[in-house]
């Protein structure tokens, strides 16, 4: 009698205390552990996305390129490109300067159908990040560009960009010409600790303009 009702006395303080000590402790553990595992996971959510920024930003580079075409009746070279330098103190920088047959976008009535517009290429340096912008404004039959021009980021955290032009045998870092256009162009952009390569031949390419 006296064994059966020490047992049924319960639980003491002492092992309440220890017993809640191990439930908090295993607690915490998960707790943290849920938080490791969602600040992994949110860190590789944002690398996907830039990484997926970057090649996006390339592949708009490459259509442009693919349907680069000589452009008569204009005073400004027809396609221009140079080798740019981060380190320098401008704020804003030309990579690239050409025409191409491009698709329309936002509020453009032609959006989807192709028309010659003069896209430019410029890197900006802004505080602690260098960006990569395209511009391009439509060009009015054999007249002058238009002066609507939108603009948008291609690339951003831009750490190095070199950039070569092929014409013929030799490859060249500027290019600028008021007759044709390279053959090819290679471009290398280092971004988020990753090296991009791009590489195109233009069909167009070593081409006189035609009138």
């Amino acid at each position: 009698m006296i064994d059966r009702g020490r047992r049924s006395r319960g639980f003491t303080v002492a092992e309440l205390i220890v017993a809640m000590s191990i439930s908090a402790v295993t607690l915490l553990s998960g707790y943290e552990f849920f938080q490791a595992l969602k600040t992994a996971g949110d860190d590789q959510s944002q690398y996907l996305a830039a990484t997926a920024g970057v090649v996006h930003g390339l592949s708009r580079i490459r259509e442009d390129l693919l349907h680069t075409l000589p452009q008569t009746g204009s005073r400004e070279p027809i396609f221009t490109g140079n080798n740019p330098s981060l380190e320098g103190e401008e704020e804003t920088t030309r990579l690239l300067g050409f025409y191409s047959l491009c698709t329309g976008y936002g509020d453009d009535c032609f959006r989807g159908l192709r028309q010659m517009y003069q896209v430019s290429y410029k890197l900006v340096k802004t505080k602690g990040s260098v960006c990569l912008y395209r511009s391009a404004a439509p060009v009015v039959g054999a007249g002058p560009v238009s002066g609507n021009e939108g603009r948008e980021l291609i690339l951003d955290h831009v750490e190095q960009i070199k950039i070569a032009f092929h014409n013929g045998q030799t490859s060249e870092p500027s290019f600028s010409s008021n007759e044709k256009l390279p053959a090819g162009v290679e471009l290398v952009v280092m971004a988020y600790g990753q090296v991009w390569p791009l590489s195109v031949r233009l069909p167009c390419g070593n081409s006189e303009g035609q009138p």
